[in-house]
């Protein structure tokens, strides 16, 4: 018995090579699906393996430098000796100068067919050409350097070649991708091999496949198919026919936006005026452009289909055009909301009239720089994202990000400073549109509040701009932030002598009599302060407002300086005293002092 078992042991080990490589060799691709497809990674071979691939032909292998098929092209005719598809740059030479030639069925035979019935390969192959030849002609920007003139299709592995795939075979180069219905679409060319016949490159098969759907999205316009051959000669990388219709079509644009404006100036004269002020002033401009820009794209995009580079230029030029026409267009309608809302409390803060009011404008004028900000911003990211920029210096700019970033951040302190002060009184509202401030000497209300800077007009009318952080980092007497009203004193200096009760009672009744006075504080007048000379008299005001605060007690200060210096004519304004001693002490005192003087009587030194 184990005996038996070791022969049968030994059996196995000595024909599980061969049984693999029968196995191996009975794998076929499905049906319509000989193609195989291309790994991950396309560049890479692994060590142990025929990269050449053309010495060993006996058995199946899995060849890194070429696809094994079956067959290719079966329902086409036997192509001619001349036929060269051996290395990437001849494939694409054969296939551009047959279709420049009108020779679309020998350009055919630089496509993988083999996923089309071979009866329909020799009819739908030279249509497929034509389509192929139309949208590489129009989408795709052939760098002939990328594309090898050898057969492996290696890189130049010079020593100042950096790519990560020098002296590597490849079996798959990708000339460009097309974006079609939000997906990317590879355009593909790789290298394939039939039995024992010398390897070929070919478009991929996928490719073949995909050009109908390519096609009828990036194909030709309505005119191109019905104009003459001399209209498509081309100049300057473009047929005269398109240079015409880019012109005619930017005519009929910018008359387009021309009416556009003109409608708008109609319609806002008819509309009720609440709701036009400044209306057309402010919309005119960007929907004049996006209407030309439009009718452009649409022109172009249906009419026209331009060809060539041309074509990858214009039109992510036209989408950003677009973008900032948008952008521009949500601006001007977020001012014009925001203005309309706060344009009627505009005139009563400057006379400081209600503390939610100042509130409500302040909040508007915040949400409105922080969403104008958010537009400009989200349409610039559009815009750059029509660049592609990302994949053009996407290297460049991961390497100099860390110094970039210091470099900007160092640039920029000041301003990030004064947008992070712009939140903070956002946040906080430490002041509010036409607040009452009083600023480095400076006396007004706050005009307007940005991101970067404050405006404050001064009683005189002048206007103080006033960076952000430099405002937020230096006090300020903020007169309206709970409450308009605002006490004012009046500082009187008089005579020790003065009547003080007199003079309360003076003050009293003017301030009862005026109109100005807000009745939030009463009638208070005291001694504040003394000197060796005069006394300090305080009386305090009230009014329901800065200005009116102000007004009021300039009023009663004119009137108690002249109460004051008509009592009892001036008698108790300040004086500056001296002692003078009087002649007769004088003469007594020269009396006593001089004893051995010359003799006169007392009753004479008195009388004098």
């Amino acid at each position: 018995m184990k005996m038996i078992l070791y022969r049968l042991l030994l059996a196995v080990l000595i024909f599980h090579p061969f049984s693999t490589a029968v196995a191996a060799d009975n794998i076929h691709p499905l049906p319509n699906q000989q193609e195989s497809p291309p790994p991950a990674d396309t560049g890479t071979s692994s060590s142990g393996q025929n990269a050449a691939g053309d010495a060993s032909d006996d058995g199946y292998q899995y060849h890194q430098a070429y696809y094994l098929l079956d067959h290719l092209n079966r329902g086409m005719p036997k192509p001619d000796s001349s036929l060269n598809l051996r290395t990437p740059q001849a494939t694409m030479e054969n296939f551009l100068l047959s279709s420049r030639e009108k020779n679309f069925s020998r350009a055919a035979r630089s496509l993988n067919l083999n996923l089309i019935p071979q009866g329909e390969q020799s009819q739908r192959g030279p249509a497929l050409a034509e389509k192929l030849y139309e949208i590489l002609d129009r989408q795709v920007n052939i760098i002939w350097d990328d594309l090898p003139d050898r057969p492996d299709g290696q890189v130049d592995s010079s020593v100042n070649n950096k790519d990560p795939l020098k002296g590597q075979p490849r079996r798959s180069i990708e000339i460009g991708d097309i974006a079609v219905d939000g997906r990317s679409l590879p355009i593909r060319i790789q290298r394939v091999k039939t039995g024992k016949e010398m390897p070929v490159w070919v478009f991929s098969a996928s490719t073949v496949e995909n050009i109908p759907e390519i096609h009828e999205k990036y194909g030709p316009g309505l005119l191109d198919r019905r104009l003459p051959s001399w209209a498509k000669v081309r100049m300057g990388g473009l047929p005269i026919w398109e240079w015409a219709a880019l012109v005619v079509l930017l005519i009929v644009s910018l008359l387009i936006g021309w009416l556009t404006q003109k409608i708008i100036v109609i319609m806002v004269k008819r509309a009720p005026k609440h709701w036009s002020v400044n209306l057309a002033d402010s919309f005119r401009g960007p929907l004049a452009l996006l209407a030309g820009l439009l009718i452009f794209y649409v022109g172009k995009s249906t009419l026209i289909s331009l060809s060539g580079p041309t074509a990858g230029i214009l039109n992510p030029l036209i989408m950003m055009f677009i973008v900032f026409a948008v952008t521009w267009l949500a601006v001007r309608v977020i001012r014009f909301i925001t203005d309309y809302m706060s344009h009627q409390y505009v005139d009563e803060l400057k006379h400081f009239t209600q503390i939610h009011q100042s509130h409500l404008v302040t909040a508007i004028t915040v949400i409105r720089r922080m969403l104008i900000v958010f537009a400009v911003i989200l349409g610039i990211g559009i815009a750059l994202s029509q660049l592609d920029i990302m994949k053009m210096f996407g290297v460049s700019l991961l390497a100099s990000a860390g110094i970039a970033s210091i470099i900007i951040g160092v640039a920029a302190q000041s301003l990030l400073g004064n947008m992070i002060g712009g939140l903070q009184i956002a946040v906080s509202q430490p002041i509010r549109m036409g607040d009452s401030v009083f600023f480095e000497g400076n006396w007004g209300y706050i005009e307007k509040i940005t991101f970067t800077y404050i405006l404050i007009q001064t009683w005189d009318q002048r206007r103080i701009v006033v960076p952000m952080k430099y405002f937020l980092d230096h006090p300020f007497e903020n007169w309206t932030k709970e409450d308009t009203s605002l006490i004012k004193p009046i500082h009187l200096y008089a005579d020790y002598r003065i009547d003080i009760e007199k003079v309360r009672q003076h003050f009293e009744e003017l301030l009862r009599n005026s109109e100005d006075w807000d009745e939030t504080v009463d009638p208070l007048l005291q001694v504040t302060g003394v000197s060796e000379k005069t006394i300090e008299i305080r009386a305090l005001c009230s009014g329901k407002d800065p200005i009116k605060a102000w007004m009021l007690h300039c009023d009663l200060r004119e009137k108690m300086i002249h109460f004051v210096q008509n009592m009892e004519d001036g008698l108790y304004l300040p004086r500056h005293r001296m002692e003078i001693p009087h002649p007769v002490e004088a003469d007594i005192a020269g009396g006593d002092g001089g004893a051995g003087g010359d003799g006169g009587s007392p009753a004479e030194s008195q009388h004098h």
